[in-house]
């Protein structure tokens, strides 16, 4: 969900049939199809809706961000096999192998036409996570590489990249309009990716995830063989500036990010059945946590917690949105959870919630 000059724009996955103010998508197969909607807010009234359609029963497509400013709206996901992009502008686009998936991004004007549709892929998984805008009016894309060796070409980005190690932290950076300007590899000898990305300042910032160990400029972070945490800050042109390890267990992905541009607010959770110090607080065991990181000092301000009875039911903030006084988040739970001094009971079912925080840290 993203909000840019009076228009709400919205994106999201269905099966079957997805009614959108009087307009019917239908998915014509039996796998999951995108859409993403421009929605007027002062009535809820739909201005457009366009479509990421599957075409055979063995794929399928998920839009995992998007990003809108002057230049238009701008997304990014994953998909496998043969997809289209429904619309003026739109085409048809085929992964790089059947078997693995590659990452695509698009660019949306504000009447709905597609202005740029590409593709990153090759012999591997490959994906985009998150795409952010920076001051420059380029846009950073992140994910994950395991390709040995990405394909280049007419509409491709990141021809010549390829992992290092295992499967690798993906940055990509293109211009307003989609060219690729430059790429990097985030390596490790696990499985790393790279999953939400935001300009603060004078750096671009991102959230990471990685196995054993993660080699980020001049420095190398070591976690468990699961999952550890990172929050890794780059210059504005892709450059390692520095790295701040989050917990040894944590997982940052299902956990937006947000930034004011002298602090990073995000979420995440710990698969870890110990208690885990973040600054001066300890979080109870499998928690989901909400936190803010001083780019600055690497030091935490505030960090809170989200304790349940269900762990493995608990997802903390699914998406997040910065206000001018504060944070919105939301996420999911199952059985009996805590925020605070707030407690939520379930009937064992998924339930969400969402829930403001003040700029200072404040419930």
């Amino acid at each position: 969900i993203a909000f840019f000059n009076g228009s709400l724009y919205l994106a999201g996955e269905f099966d079957g049939t997805l009614n959108l103010d009087g307009q019917t998508l239908t998915n014509e197969d039996v796998m999951q199809e995108s859409f993403v909607a421009r929605i007027d807010p002062a009535n809820g009234d739909r201005v457009w809706v366009r479509e990421i359609q599957t075409t055979t029963t063995s794929n399928s497509n998920r839009i995992n961000d998007i990003e809108v400013t002057s230049s238009g709206l701008y997304l990014v996901g994953t998909f496998n096999n043969t997809i289209e992009f429904l619309g003026s502008g739109g085409r048809s686009m085929t992964s790089t192998t059947n078997s693995n998936n590659d990452g695509f991004f698009a660019r949306i004007s504000a009447s709905g036409s597609w202005q740029a549709v590409k593709q990153a892929g090759g012999d591997g998984l490959d994906w985009f996570n998150g795409v952010g805008a920076l001051p420059n009016g380029n846009l950073a894309l992140v994910g994950l590489i395991g390709s040995t060796t990405m394909d280049s070409g007419t509409n491709r980005l990141g021809g010549g990249l390829g992992r290092i190690d295992g499967s690798d932290g993906l940055l990509i950076i293109v211009s307003a309009t989609g060219s690729y300007v430059s790429g990097r590899v985030i390596p490790g000898p696990g499985s790393n990716q790279l999953h939400h990305v935001a300009a603060a300042g004078s750096y671009l910032v991102a959230s990471a995830t990685f196995s054993n160990s993660l080699s980020f400029g001049s420095s190398s972070l070591t976690g468990r063989s699961s999952y550890a945490g990172a929050i890794l800050r780059f210059s504005l042109s892709g450059s390692p500036s520095r790295a701040f390890p989050v917990g040894t267990d944590a997982f940052l992905r299902s956990g937006d990010l947000v930034t004011d541009g002298t602090r990073a607010v995000f979420g995440g959770y710990f698969a870890t059945s110990e208690l885990v110090l973040l600054g001066s607080s300890f979080l109870p065991q499998r928690a989901a946590f909400v936190g803010s990181l001083n780019l600055g000092t690497g030091t935490w301000e505030w960090v809170h917690a989200v304790d349940s009875s269900n762990p493995s039911g608990t997802s903390v903030t699914e998406h997040s949105y910065l206000g001018d006084d504060g944070y919105i988040f939301t996420g999911s739970f199952r059985d009996t959870t805590q925020f605070g001094p707030y407690h939520f009971t379930t009937d064992g079912n998924d339930h969400g919630f969402w829930f403001p925080i003040g700029s200072d840290g404040s419930l």
